[in-house]
């Protein structure tokens, strides 16, 4: 046996610390419902893309731009999530490669500027994303002329809502304006995704969710309504992601007339707007009682609203009208009755626990055909 003392060896290593390479959170229930939707195939997936177009204009540096984008992906926690094979967990890598590749159609005529813009936006609608491999984000500028490009931002919607991008836009704004004039970024704090993914899943254990099953599981006591709209051709057999945008403008007349009708009620343009379609529905219909889905972001509950991620949730708003009312009727019922934000207060229930919820005590369940999503922008 030797007689040597023993030679420690120095390591470095804190367990107490980080992994240098990211870190693994469970998947919320609508991260689980999305993944699972996006499994159904590429189409599926496909559905979930959204994309962002911003036209600049003036002297760009690409440089500055891709800095930007990598700092923002750098800032945001979600934007650098990949999602395991399972459906189980989601990754949050330390860093993600970002790039920022350049098209150039400056020796294109405009006509055909415009043509490669739309093939590009096309291109970028139906090119599924691998969600095991992050970033959930692609990029690129496309160059009409020396000072004029056209940013380009696809994003899976599992780890961007409507909410979120306006987040990430504003970041990226700061950002670049900052490294042009050689300034490191001051961006207003954000709101932990880690503890964000926590409450979520904390969601069973807290009391009030229990007393928001409760309120839902009582406004559809007596039954949930099955919404029939007439038609112009007959379903598919099979399910298709088809799809078109149509855009109607209000012109500036029609528009204060409605904020002057809505006011007279103590109502927003958006609730003026949801009674107005609530009566559109009724009458394409010909049903008094329906549901109307109405997004609503859950980072407008937290302390500090400025998270980027998936937080939106669906209230299934009941809507019971009187066909021989006037339109002032089901306006004052969203004046004076349940309030749109004072039902996000029973956001503890997301909308596909709801149906859980509801199918065990009504055997009845919502499918998300008989509910219509209006955005009123």
């Amino acid at each position: 046996m030797s007689n040597e003392a023993p030679v420690t060896i120095a390591v470095d290593f804190d367990p107490f610390a980080e992994e240098v390479d990211g870190y693994t959170l469970p998947l919320t229930e609508p991260l689980r419902e999305m993944w699972a939707a996006a499994q159904m195939g590429e189409q599926a997936s496909c559905s979930y893309n959204q994309t962002f177009v911003l036209t600049l204009r003036g002297r760009l540096s690409v440089e500055s731009m891709e800095s930007a984008l990598r700092q923002v992906i750098e800032h945001h926690d979600s934007l650098r999530v990949s999602i395991d094979n399972e459906g189980e967990q989601q990754r949050i890598a330390a860093t993600v490669p970002v790039t920022l590749p350049v098209v150039d159609l400056t020796g294109l005529s405009e006509n055909a500027q415009r043509e490669e813009v739309r093939k590009i936006l096309q291109a970028e609608a139906v090119e599924p994303f691998d969600l095991a491999a992050a970033p959930l984000l692609r990029a690129r500028l496309v160059r009409e002329s020396v000072d004029v490009h056209r940013l380009i931002l696809t994003v899976h919607h599992i780890v961007c809502d409507g909410w979120s991008s306006s987040v990430l836009l504003g970041d990226l704004a700061r950002i670049y304006a900052a490294d042009r004039h050689g300034l490191p970024a001051q961006l207003p704090p954000t709101f932990p995704y880690r503890e964000y993914v926590a409450r979520e899943a904390a969601r069973d254990s807290n009391p009030q969710a229990r007393e928001d099953e409760e309120y839902w599981v009582g406004q559809f006591a007596d039954g949930i309504p099955v919404l029939d709209l007439p038609l112009d051709r007959r379903r598919p057999a099979l399910k298709t992601y088809s799809g078109a945008l149509q855009t109607l403008k209000i012109d500036e007349s029609l528009y204060r007339a409605v904020k002057t009708t809505g006011a007279r009620h103590g109502c927003t343009p958006f609730v003026t707007l949801l009674a107005a379609f609530q009566g559109l529905i009724m009458r394409l219909s010909g049903q008094d009682d329906f549901i109307l889905g109405i997004p609503m972001a859950g980072q407008g509950q937290l302390e500090n609203p400025r998270l980027v991620g998936h937080c939106v949730n669906l209230i299934p708003l009941r809507c019971r009208l009187q066909p021989s009312a006037s339109f002032e009727l089901p306006l004052g019922h969203l004046s004076h009755g349940p309030r749109i934000g004072w039902l996000a207060e029973y956001l503890f229930v997301p909308l596909h626990s709801g149906v859980q919820v509801l199918h065990r005590h009504t055997c009845q369940c919502i499918h998300y055909g008989h509910v219509i999503l209006p955005t009123l922008v």
